[in-house]
């Protein structure tokens, strides 16, 4: 019989602490996946993945298209080798070369080019149908962990209303059995 009521002692003082028997928010079960869906770290990863997967399949298309390019180049031109040179030229003319050919000291060059992949064996075809199934992946990866997440936050909904119901019926039993107490000792 002590022990019996030092078992009911002992769950009357946890009951009444606040620190076990605090409220929290209190959720509806849309508004807790809602939330859970809002801060869930594995869905932000799955949604840069599918974001990667997108632009490494638009990267692919590109890669089949027209591709430009341009370079330019400019060079000063001197040394010990460029003045002989001028020299030579200047005795062979009549008229000095510095005079018809004023700014020769810099070369400047420019180059455009456009190109188009006629035939890859196929590689670029595979390229671009690699990268959709890559982003089908990320997609159904996104997929599966909003699921998830979904199943987790629902299970734990439903695991803290039993809990909660589990306290009711424990708080009910301890006045049951303080009432039977008090019953014993009158």
């Amino acid at each position: 019989m002590k022990k019996f009521l030092a078992t009911i002692f002992a769950a009357l003082i946890l009951l009444s602490n606040p620190v076990f028997a605090a409220e929290g928010m209190i959720l509806t079960l849309d508004e807790a996946i809602s939330l859970a869906l809002k801060n869930n770290r594995l869905i932000e990863q799955s949604q840069e993945d599918r974001e990667s997967a997108r632009w490494n399949l638009s990267a692919v298309r590109r890669n089949s298209g027209l591709k430009f390019s341009w370079s330019s180049s400019l060079n000063r031109i001197g040394g010990r080798y460029y003045h002989s040179y001028r020299a030579q030229h200047a005795q062979a003319k009549d008229t000095p070369y510095e005079k018809r050919y004023p700014s020769y000291g810099n070369e400047n060059s420019n180059s455009f080019s456009v190109s188009m992949p006629l035939y890859t064996g196929g590689q670029l075809e595979n390229q671009r149908e690699s990268a959709r199934y890559a982003l089908n992946s990320a997609d159904l990866s996104l997929e599966n962990a909003r699921q998830t997440v979904k199943y987790q936050a629902a299970a734990a909904y439903y695991q803290v209303l039993q809990q909660k119901s589990l306290v009711n019926v424990q708080e009910e039993a301890v006045q049951l059995l303080e009432e039977h107490l008090r019953n014993v000792s009158v």
